[in-house]
Protein backbone atom coordinates (compact mmCIF):
# COMPACT_ATOMS: atom_id res chain seq x y z
CA UNK A 1 0.00 0.00 0.00
CA UNK A 2 3.11 2.40 -0.08
CA UNK A 3 2.69 3.61 -4.06
CA UNK A 4 1.76 6.97 -4.83
CA UNK A 5 -1.11 7.35 -7.25
CA UNK A 6 -1.05 9.50 -9.44
CA UNK A 7 -5.33 9.75 -10.24
CA UNK A 8 -5.29 12.23 -13.53
CA UNK A 9 -2.83 10.12 -15.44
CA UNK A 10 -3.74 6.38 -14.50
CA UNK A 11 -7.40 6.96 -14.57
CA UNK A 12 -7.60 9.20 -17.13
CA UNK A 13 -9.87 11.14 -15.00
CA UNK A 14 -12.01 13.69 -16.56
CA UNK A 15 -11.85 17.31 -16.53
CA UNK A 16 -13.72 18.93 -13.88
CA UNK A 17 -17.06 20.53 -14.83
CA UNK A 18 -17.63 24.24 -13.93
CA UNK A 19 -18.93 23.71 -10.71
CA UNK A 20 -16.23 21.19 -9.60
CA UNK A 21 -14.50 22.68 -6.14
CA UNK A 22 -10.94 23.06 -7.45
CA UNK A 23 -8.80 25.80 -5.11
CA UNK A 24 -5.25 26.32 -6.50
CA UNK A 25 -3.20 23.74 -5.44
CA UNK A 26 -5.51 20.55 -5.60
CA UNK A 27 -4.01 18.63 -7.96
CA UNK A 28 -1.28 17.43 -5.37
CA UNK A 29 -3.98 16.69 -3.04
CA UNK A 30 -4.72 13.62 -5.72
CA UNK A 31 -1.52 12.04 -5.26
CA UNK A 32 -1.39 10.38 -1.79
CA UNK A 33 -0.08 7.17 -0.90
CA UNK A 34 -2.51 4.00 -0.64
CA UNK A 35 -5.65 6.46 -2.04
CA UNK A 36 -6.89 7.20 -4.80
CA UNK A 37 -8.59 10.96 -5.13
CA UNK A 38 -10.91 12.65 -7.11
CA UNK A 39 -12.01 16.30 -7.04
CA UNK A 40 -15.87 16.47 -6.06
CA UNK A 41 -18.20 17.32 -9.20
CA UNK A 42 -21.49 18.49 -9.83
CA UNK A 43 -23.59 17.16 -12.39
CA UNK A 44 -25.11 20.05 -14.95
CA UNK A 45 -28.52 19.88 -13.46
CA UNK A 46 -26.84 21.55 -10.00
CA UNK A 47 -24.45 23.38 -11.83
CA UNK A 48 -27.21 24.89 -13.31
CA UNK A 49 -28.39 25.59 -9.37
CA UNK A 50 -24.98 27.63 -8.26
CA UNK A 51 -25.86 31.12 -8.47
CA UNK A 52 -22.89 33.35 -7.52
CA UNK A 53 -19.40 32.34 -7.02
CA UNK A 54 -17.82 31.06 -3.29
CA UNK A 55 -18.81 27.92 -1.18
CA UNK A 56 -22.42 29.37 -0.43
CA UNK A 57 -23.58 29.65 -3.67
CA UNK A 58 -22.39 26.00 -4.18
CA UNK A 59 -24.02 25.16 -0.56
CA UNK A 60 -27.68 27.00 -1.71
CA UNK A 61 -27.40 24.13 -4.74
CA UNK A 62 -26.69 21.74 -3.16
CA UNK A 63 -29.45 22.30 -0.83
CA UNK A 64 -31.90 23.35 -3.23
CA UNK A 65 -30.82 19.78 -5.35
CA UNK A 66 -31.11 17.49 -2.10
CA UNK A 67 -34.86 18.75 -1.47
CA UNK A 68 -36.30 16.75 1.72
CA UNK A 69 -38.29 14.76 -1.16
CA UNK A 70 -35.39 13.52 -3.23
CA UNK A 71 -33.28 12.96 0.03
CA UNK A 72 -36.27 10.29 1.27
CA UNK A 73 -36.24 9.04 -2.64
CA UNK A 74 -32.55 8.84 -2.92
CA UNK A 75 -31.72 4.58 -3.15
CA UNK A 76 -29.26 2.62 -1.08
CA UNK A 77 -25.89 2.30 -2.95
CA UNK A 78 -25.22 -1.25 -2.20
CA UNK A 79 -27.02 -4.49 -2.28
CA UNK A 80 -25.84 -7.80 -0.54
CA UNK A 81 -23.50 -10.30 -2.32
CA UNK A 82 -24.02 -13.66 -2.25
CA UNK A 83 -22.62 -16.36 0.07
CA UNK A 84 -20.13 -17.99 -2.34
CA UNK A 85 -18.74 -14.74 -2.99
CA UNK A 86 -18.43 -14.07 1.27
CA UNK A 87 -16.65 -17.97 1.19
CA UNK A 88 -14.15 -17.00 -1.66
CA UNK A 89 -13.47 -13.74 0.01
CA UNK A 90 -12.73 -15.17 3.36
CA UNK A 91 -10.51 -18.30 2.44
CA UNK A 92 -7.57 -16.33 3.00
CA UNK A 93 -5.56 -17.37 6.02
CA UNK A 94 -4.82 -13.78 6.46
CA UNK A 95 -7.44 -13.64 9.59
CA UNK A 96 -8.83 -10.11 11.32
CA UNK A 97 -6.03 -10.47 13.90
CA UNK A 98 -4.01 -7.21 15.28
CA UNK A 99 -1.68 -6.22 12.41
CA UNK A 100 1.39 -4.02 13.59
CA UNK A 101 1.45 -2.05 16.77
CA UNK A 102 -1.79 -0.64 17.94
CA UNK A 103 -2.64 3.10 16.71
CA UNK A 104 -5.16 4.97 18.43
CA UNK A 105 -6.52 8.41 18.06
CA UNK A 106 -9.07 9.87 20.34
CA UNK A 107 -12.83 11.80 19.69
CA UNK A 108 -11.93 15.04 19.29
CA UNK A 109 -14.63 18.03 20.40
CA UNK A 110 -16.08 20.59 17.96
CA UNK A 111 -13.57 23.84 18.66
CA UNK A 112 -16.94 26.22 17.98
CA UNK A 113 -19.82 25.88 19.91
CA UNK A 114 -21.96 24.00 17.93
CA UNK A 115 -25.42 25.69 16.64
CA UNK A 116 -27.55 23.96 14.58
CA UNK A 117 -29.35 25.65 12.16
CA UNK A 118 -32.49 23.39 10.81
CA UNK A 119 -32.91 23.43 6.90
CA UNK A 120 -35.71 21.23 5.98
CA UNK A 121 -38.63 20.68 8.10
CA UNK A 122 -38.81 21.56 11.37
CA UNK A 123 -36.09 19.76 13.57
CA UNK A 124 -37.99 17.51 16.18
CA UNK A 125 -37.62 14.08 18.29
CA UNK A 126 -36.81 11.06 16.23
CA UNK A 127 -39.81 8.77 15.46
CA UNK A 128 -39.89 5.65 14.35
CA UNK A 129 -38.44 4.78 11.07
CA UNK A 130 -39.25 0.82 10.60
CA UNK A 131 -42.55 -0.93 10.06
CA UNK A 132 -44.29 -1.87 13.50
CA UNK A 133 -45.10 -5.53 12.44
CA UNK A 134 -41.66 -6.10 11.94
CA UNK A 135 -39.04 -7.58 14.66
CA UNK A 136 -35.25 -6.25 14.65
CA UNK A 137 -32.70 -6.48 16.30
CA UNK A 138 -31.69 -2.52 15.70
CA UNK A 139 -32.84 -0.01 18.19
CA UNK A 140 -32.98 3.74 17.17
CA UNK A 141 -30.85 5.66 19.89
CA UNK A 142 -33.13 8.43 19.74
CA UNK A 143 -30.41 11.46 20.36
CA UNK A 144 -31.22 14.62 20.71
CA UNK A 145 -29.63 17.12 17.36
CA UNK A 146 -26.46 17.95 18.99
CA UNK A 147 -25.82 14.48 20.61
CA UNK A 148 -21.85 13.32 19.73
CA UNK A 149 -22.81 10.83 18.31
CA UNK A 150 -26.10 12.43 16.34
CA UNK A 151 -23.82 15.68 14.94
CA UNK A 152 -20.96 13.35 13.69
CA UNK A 153 -22.68 10.88 11.97
CA UNK A 154 -24.50 11.55 8.91
CA UNK A 155 -26.20 11.02 5.94
CA UNK A 156 -24.02 10.73 2.25
CA UNK A 157 -26.34 12.14 -1.09
CA UNK A 158 -24.74 11.54 -4.35
CA UNK A 159 -25.12 10.58 -7.79
CA UNK A 160 -23.96 8.14 -9.81
CA UNK A 161 -25.44 7.13 -13.47
CA UNK A 162 -28.07 10.10 -13.26
CA UNK A 163 -29.46 7.96 -10.44
CA UNK A 164 -29.36 8.86 -6.73
CA UNK A 165 -27.99 7.32 -4.10
CA UNK A 166 -27.55 7.26 0.08
CA UNK A 167 -25.19 5.91 2.44
CA UNK A 168 -23.84 7.08 5.88
CA UNK A 169 -20.71 8.38 7.36
CA UNK A 170 -18.91 9.94 10.33
CA UNK A 171 -16.30 12.56 10.93
CA UNK A 172 -13.32 10.99 12.25
CA UNK A 173 -11.14 13.49 14.09
CA UNK A 174 -7.86 14.29 11.87
CA UNK A 175 -5.34 16.62 12.14
CA UNK A 176 -6.51 18.52 8.95
CA UNK A 177 -10.08 18.66 10.85
CA UNK A 178 -11.99 18.16 7.46
CA UNK A 179 -12.40 14.10 7.05
CA UNK A 180 -15.74 12.16 6.87
CA UNK A 181 -15.26 8.32 6.40
CA UNK A 182 -17.05 5.96 4.70
CA UNK A 183 -17.26 2.90 2.69
CA UNK A 184 -15.23 2.75 -0.30
CA UNK A 185 -18.21 1.40 -2.34
CA UNK A 186 -20.03 4.88 -1.42
CA UNK A 187 -17.83 6.77 -3.62
CA UNK A 188 -16.83 5.00 -6.09
CA UNK A 189 -18.04 1.75 -7.61
CA UNK A 190 -17.24 -0.50 -10.76
CA UNK A 191 -19.94 -1.29 -13.15
CA UNK A 192 -20.36 -4.73 -15.34
CA UNK A 193 -18.14 -3.89 -17.98
CA UNK A 194 -15.44 -2.69 -15.74
CA UNK A 195 -15.73 1.61 -15.86
CA UNK A 196 -14.79 3.56 -12.92
CA UNK A 197 -18.32 5.82 -11.72
CA UNK A 198 -17.08 8.24 -8.99
CA UNK A 199 -19.47 9.56 -7.35
CA UNK A 200 -21.28 12.99 -8.19
CA UNK A 201 -22.95 15.76 -6.47
CA UNK A 202 -21.31 14.01 -3.08
CA UNK A 203 -23.14 16.16 0.13
CA UNK A 204 -22.54 15.30 3.61
CA UNK A 205 -25.66 15.69 5.99
CA UNK A 206 -24.45 15.73 9.56
CA UNK A 207 -27.29 14.98 12.09
CA UNK A 208 -29.46 14.15 9.54
CA UNK A 209 -33.34 13.60 10.26
CA UNK A 210 -36.60 12.99 8.27
CA UNK A 211 -35.72 15.53 5.60
CA UNK A 212 -33.84 17.94 7.89
CA UNK A 213 -30.33 19.59 7.88
CA UNK A 214 -29.68 21.04 11.29
CA UNK A 215 -25.93 21.48 9.98
CA UNK A 216 -26.72 21.91 6.32
CA UNK A 217 -25.20 20.64 3.45
CA UNK A 218 -21.25 19.72 3.48
CA UNK A 219 -20.08 19.84 -0.40
CA UNK A 220 -16.76 17.41 -0.96
CA UNK A 221 -13.82 18.61 -2.47
CA UNK A 222 -12.09 15.37 -2.83
CA UNK A 223 -13.08 12.01 -2.56
CA UNK A 224 -10.54 9.05 -1.72
CA UNK A 225 -10.73 5.71 -1.84
CA UNK A 226 -7.75 2.54 -0.71
CA UNK A 227 -6.03 2.26 -3.71
CA UNK A 228 -7.24 -1.83 -3.60
CA UNK A 229 -10.82 -1.34 -3.83
CA UNK A 230 -10.53 1.39 -6.70
CA UNK A 231 -8.18 -0.87 -8.71
CA UNK A 232 -9.49 -4.40 -7.20
CA UNK A 233 -12.88 -3.66 -5.70
CA UNK A 234 -11.53 -6.08 -2.68
CA UNK A 235 -14.12 -5.60 -0.17
CA UNK A 236 -11.74 -5.96 2.66
CA UNK A 237 -10.01 -2.24 1.35
CA UNK A 238 -13.79 -1.22 0.67
CA UNK A 239 -12.82 2.03 2.91
CA UNK A 240 -13.23 5.93 1.47
CA UNK A 241 -13.18 9.22 3.37
CA UNK A 242 -14.20 12.35 1.72
CA UNK A 243 -12.08 16.05 2.11
CA UNK A 244 -14.96 18.47 2.51
CA UNK A 245 -15.28 22.14 1.81
CA UNK A 246 -15.58 24.35 4.51
CA UNK A 247 -18.84 25.71 4.95
CA UNK A 248 -19.86 29.26 4.29
CA UNK A 249 -18.70 30.83 7.42
CA UNK A 250 -15.28 29.59 6.98
CA UNK A 251 -15.37 26.65 9.28
CA UNK A 252 -14.06 23.06 9.18
CA UNK A 253 -16.60 20.50 9.58
CA UNK A 254 -14.38 18.67 12.68
CA UNK A 255 -14.67 21.98 14.32
CA UNK A 256 -18.25 22.60 14.22
CA UNK A 257 -19.68 18.88 14.62
CA UNK A 258 -16.57 17.20 16.49
CA UNK A 259 -15.03 14.05 15.19
CA UNK A 260 -15.43 10.04 16.70
CA UNK A 261 -11.78 8.84 17.37
CA UNK A 262 -10.02 5.66 15.18
CA UNK A 263 -8.84 2.44 16.28
CA UNK A 264 -6.00 -0.15 14.58
CA UNK A 265 -4.31 -3.38 15.32
CA UNK A 266 -6.58 -3.99 17.80
CA UNK A 267 -8.53 -7.25 19.12
CA UNK A 268 -12.11 -7.94 17.84
CA UNK A 269 -14.09 -6.82 20.75
CA UNK A 270 -17.52 -5.96 21.46
CA UNK A 271 -18.73 -3.01 19.20
CA UNK A 272 -21.43 -0.79 18.97
CA UNK A 273 -22.51 -0.36 14.88
CA UNK A 274 -24.77 3.04 13.92
CA UNK A 275 -26.14 4.10 10.41
CA UNK A 276 -28.88 5.43 7.90
CA UNK A 277 -30.73 1.61 7.13
CA UNK A 278 -33.24 2.57 4.14
CA UNK A 279 -34.25 -0.71 3.07
CA UNK A 280 -37.70 -1.91 4.54
CA UNK A 281 -38.59 -2.55 7.34
CA UNK A 282 -36.23 1.06 7.61
CA UNK A 283 -37.08 3.75 5.43
CA UNK A 284 -33.67 5.86 6.16
CA UNK A 285 -34.97 9.05 8.03
CA UNK A 286 -33.34 8.21 10.97
CA UNK A 287 -30.02 7.19 13.13
CA UNK A 288 -29.99 3.57 14.25
CA UNK A 289 -27.77 0.97 16.52
CA UNK A 290 -26.99 -2.00 16.63
CA UNK A 291 -24.58 -3.66 19.47
CA UNK A 292 -22.65 -7.02 20.14
CA UNK A 293 -19.42 -8.63 19.49
CA UNK A 294 -17.35 -8.69 16.63
CA UNK A 295 -15.92 -11.56 15.14
CA UNK A 296 -13.10 -12.64 12.85
CA UNK A 297 -14.52 -13.86 9.63
CA UNK A 298 -10.98 -14.42 8.35
CA UNK A 299 -8.76 -12.48 5.20
CA UNK A 300 -8.86 -9.39 7.07
CA UNK A 301 -12.75 -9.19 7.00
CA UNK A 302 -14.62 -8.80 10.33
CA UNK A 303 -18.43 -9.46 10.97
CA UNK A 304 -21.26 -8.68 13.60
CA UNK A 305 -24.96 -9.78 13.75
CA UNK A 306 -26.37 -6.72 12.41
CA UNK A 307 -29.68 -6.64 10.45
CA UNK A 308 -29.20 -3.13 8.61
CA UNK A 309 -29.94 -3.01 5.96
CA UNK A 310 -29.29 -0.64 2.68
CA UNK A 311 -28.44 2.54 3.08
CA UNK A 312 -26.63 2.14 5.98
CA UNK A 313 -23.11 1.28 4.29
CA UNK A 314 -20.70 3.61 5.39
CA UNK A 315 -22.08 4.01 8.80
CA UNK A 316 -19.28 3.35 11.72
CA UNK A 317 -18.27 1.23 14.44
CA UNK A 318 -17.63 2.44 17.70
CA UNK A 319 -15.31 0.30 20.49
CA UNK A 320 -14.30 1.19 23.99
CA UNK A 321 -18.36 3.59 23.18
CA UNK A 322 -19.09 5.58 26.86
CA UNK A 323 -22.83 6.60 25.14
CA UNK A 324 -21.39 9.68 23.92
CA UNK A 325 -18.16 8.45 22.13
CA UNK A 326 -16.20 6.33 21.14
CA UNK A 327 -13.35 4.82 18.44
CA UNK A 328 -14.18 3.68 15.23
CA UNK A 329 -12.73 0.56 14.12
CA UNK A 330 -15.19 -1.02 11.58
CA UNK A 331 -17.81 0.02 9.58
CA UNK A 332 -21.23 -1.07 7.66
CA UNK A 333 -19.84 -2.41 4.35
CA UNK A 334 -21.52 -5.40 3.33
CA UNK A 335 -23.82 -7.88 3.62
CA UNK A 336 -24.37 -11.35 2.14
CA UNK A 337 -27.98 -12.41 0.75
CA UNK A 338 -27.24 -16.39 2.71
CA UNK A 339 -27.03 -14.38 6.03
CA UNK A 340 -29.35 -11.25 6.04
CA UNK A 341 -28.96 -10.41 9.61
CA UNK A 342 -25.04 -10.45 9.40
CA UNK A 343 -22.98 -7.22 8.78
CA UNK A 344 -19.21 -7.28 7.49
CA UNK A 345 -16.63 -5.04 7.77
CA UNK A 346 -12.98 -4.68 7.07
CA UNK A 347 -10.86 -5.30 9.05
CA UNK A 348 -8.69 -1.92 10.68
CA UNK A 349 -5.41 -3.36 10.40
CA UNK A 350 -2.29 -2.17 8.96
CA UNK A 351 -3.74 -1.44 5.37
CA UNK A 352 -6.31 0.31 6.76
CA UNK A 353 -4.06 2.35 8.84
CA UNK A 354 -2.12 3.27 6.21
CA UNK A 355 -4.95 4.93 4.43
CA UNK A 356 -6.19 6.76 7.04
CA UNK A 357 -2.59 8.06 7.79
CA UNK A 358 -2.64 9.21 4.29
CA UNK A 359 -5.44 11.19 3.85
CA UNK A 360 -6.01 12.38 7.82
CA UNK A 361 -3.77 15.88 7.76
CA UNK A 362 -5.39 16.92 4.04
CA UNK A 363 -6.78 20.31 4.98
CA UNK A 364 -8.30 23.22 3.25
Amino acid sequence: MSTTFAVAASMAMAAPSAAALTPPGIDALLSVDGAVGHVGEFSPEVARLVKGAGIAAKERALASYWTPERMRSARPAEKAISATTVKELTASSRAGRPQGEPFTVPPAEPTVAPTPTPIGPAAGPATSSAATDMTISSTQPLYPIGHPVARTSGKVFFTMRAKDYVCSAGVVNATGRSLVWTAGHCVITLDANGKRHWAGNFTFVPNYQDGNAPYGYWPALIQYADSNWVFNSDWKDDVGAVLMSRNSLGQRIQDVVGGMGIAFGQPIQYTWAFGYPAGSPFNGQTLWKTNGPAYDDGASIIYMENNMTGGSSGGYWLIQFNGNTGLINGHNSFGSDAIPDRMYSPYYGLATKNFYLSVESLTV
